[in-house]
């Protein structure tokens, strides 16, 4: 049994991985699942630490993963900020630039790392929104991934307040966020990018 996990679809197929478990351990594994042979095969598990409450996204037959949390207590754990692109056809995973936003509220330093982050992506491009640097202390800043170059650029911030657990999709060009957790209200907006 699995909570807290990544899925993204690239071609035929949809993929599932990391996550935590009902012992409550985390997971860097990942699962593609085969809807013509109704099968699982285990695939690469990514090279990075375990995690849950990452971000996933899939772009141009490639998939983005990274961010997170590496426990299931985040107050004990490393909350993280790498970033990762997965090849499906050479089953591999290459670390990209490190996602720079986040904050760490212990020591006040930035460049601390996200989880319960969403994501969504638009043509060569990745977004990461909003999200949770610890302990009732949420993000509005939203990030620009380029596959191409390999670098991150901050984009105007979410207009809906600070936020975790949200919902996002790109369609047509266009990306769709909202929903979510703010301050422990359960909010039910919608927004376009």
């Amino acid at each position: 049994k699995r909570t807290r996990a990544i899925g993204f679809a690239i071609d035929d197929y949809g993929y599932l991985g990391m996550g935590e478990d009902t012992a409550e351990m985390t997971h860097n594994d990942l699962w593609r699942y085969d809807p013509l042979l109704d099968s699982w095969s285990q695939m690469m598990s990514l090279h990075g630490s375990t995690r849950r409450n990452a971000s996933a996204v899939a772009i141009n037959g490639k998939a983005y993963v990274g961010l997170g949390c590496d426990s299931s207590v985040s107050w004990m754990g490393v909350i993280l900020d790498d970033w990762w692109e997965y090849d499906p056809l050479l089953n591999s995973w290459t670390p990209k630039a490190a996602y720079p936003g986040g904050y760490n509220i212990y020591n006040q330093t930035g460049f601390e790392g996200v989880y319960f982050a969403t994501a969504f992506g638009i043509e060569d491009k990745a977004y990461i929104a909003c999200g949770k640097m610890g302990a009732d202390f949420y993000g509005t800043d939203l990030w620009e991934y380029d596959t191409n170059l390999d670098i991150w650029t901050r984009k105007a911030d979410f207009p809906g307040g600070d936020r975790y657990q949200m919902t996002g999709f790109a369609l047509e060009g266009k990306g769709y966020i909202g929903l979510g957790i703010d301050h422990d209200l359960f909010r039910k907006d919608w927004w376009q990018y």
